[in-house]
């Protein structure tokens, strides 16, 4: 009796750990750029509107152009939220933004007057709409390189990016042609890109450069400054890779625009998808009107495949099981009926659950911790300032 007791804490205990331990470490054939362009969904930034009377027609229509554009409402899309907010005392109509709750950034994004103008620059610009076109269409990351103003240091990074980047572009290769390091535990064959399709998946990097003087981007400049706590305090040249649906890895600033910060970021691109979780990936999302599911319902590409059943698995546990209008009464159960030693048993199988839910749940962290010190030496990208 004890050892069947034993036999169903293990089997508990098996399935606990691949539901939780296993899943989140395996690999696919999928690479991380292609993966997070259909499967991560942009995250929404808050845009509060606070006003201390009644909405003159102006301010009014603004709050409502805004609102048209906030996902799901009307035909524009954008990955935003707004909410209205009445103060007291005096003052205009003025729409602060937020971050994602997400990405953890304090402070604001953009804060300023309600009105027309700047609702059509919160929404949109010539970059960012070229940003996403070009993510929908294929491209593995859009670089987005903020001039610093200073032409010669502008030159120079901009040189050593580009030329990186096609190289890159050319002896980079995407995880189904390296297929031999996914193997075993690091691959994941529910993921798949179909053969007529993996032509249509290449490695593709381009670079769209935005001046901060920029009257058109100056809510982009703003917003990309204001990613990480320093960069305001930075005059260099800074370039910020962008994938998925909008998602911004880092900045890459000054002497750290280089051969080794470049590859680290693309290699990252084009490995193999290790991690379902976007919470794990860094980055923040970009704010960008788009209509994602809708522009990329027709080229979709990552399918997920139904494994055959573990039958072993399915044999074993069901080898000691009868159906359930049966009369028949085994010596086992007979035994624990009469000495009440089922109790003792319940008891047993219930400790083995929770010692299995600590078990999943410590490789669960170990694994987001992993994840975190494979970053770490990705985002240590600030040399030489």
């Amino acid at each position: 009796m004890y050892c069947k007791i034993l036999f169903k804490i293990s089997i508990s205990l098996l399935l606990v750990v691949a539901a939780f331990g296993g899943s989140e470490s395996l690999g696919c054939s999928v690479p991380v750029f292609r993966y997070a362009l259909e499967r991560w969904s942009a995250d929404h930034y808050i845009a509060e509107i606070e006003y201390s009377s009644e909405l003159l027609p102006e301010a009014k229509s603004a709050a409502q152009l805004l609102e048209k554009y906030a996902d799901g409402n009307g035909q524009a899309f954008c990955n935003l939220q707004v909410t209205l907010k009445q103060v007291e005392g005096p003052g205009k109509p003025k729409v602060t933004l937020r971050f994602p709750g997400q990405s953890r950034i304090p402070g604001n994004a953009w804060s300023g007057q309600l009105n027309q103008t700047s609702v059509k620059s919160i929404v949109h610009s010539p970059a960012r709409k070229e940003i996403a076109n070009r993510l929908i269409a294929g491209e593995s990351a859009v670089w987005v390189f903020l001039e610093s103003g200073n032409p010669e240091k502008d030159a120079a990074a901009l040189k050593t990016a580009k030329e990186n980047l096609v190289n890159l572009q050319k002896t980079l290769l995407l995880p189904d042609e390296n297929i031999k390091e996914l193997t075993g535990t690091d691959y994941d064959p529910s993921l798949v890109i179909s053969e007529e399709d993996e032509d249509k998946v290449k490695i593709s990097f381009s670079i769209i450069s935005v001046s901060r003087q920029d009257p058109e981007e100056k809510f982009l400049v703003n917003l990309l400054l204001k990613t990480e706590s320093d960069l305001l305090e930075y005059d260099e040249p800074m370039i910020f890779p962008v994938y998925g649906r909008g998602r911004i890895l880092y900045a890459i600033l000054g002497k750290g625009i280089n051969k080794e910060t470049i590859t680290k970021a693309c290699v990252f691109f084009t490995g193999a998808c290790s991690c379902k979780a976007k919470a794990l990936n860094p980055g923040v999302d970009m704010l960008l009107s788009v209509d994602w599911d809708s522009q990329l319902s027709k080229v979709l590409l990552v399918k997920e495949i139904e494994l055959p059943e573990l039958s072993g698995l399915t044999t074993v546990a069901g080898e000691n099981t009868r159906p359930e209008d049966s009369n028949v009464v085994s010596i086992d159960e007979a035994m624990t009926n009469r000495d009440g030693s089922g109790v003792f048993e319940n008891v047993l199988i219930v400790t083995g659950a929770i010692v299995a839910l600590v078990v999943a749940v410590s490789l669960f962290m170990k694994q987001a911790n992993n994840k975190k010190r494979r970053f770490k030496d990705i985002i240590e990208r600030h040399d030489g300032n």
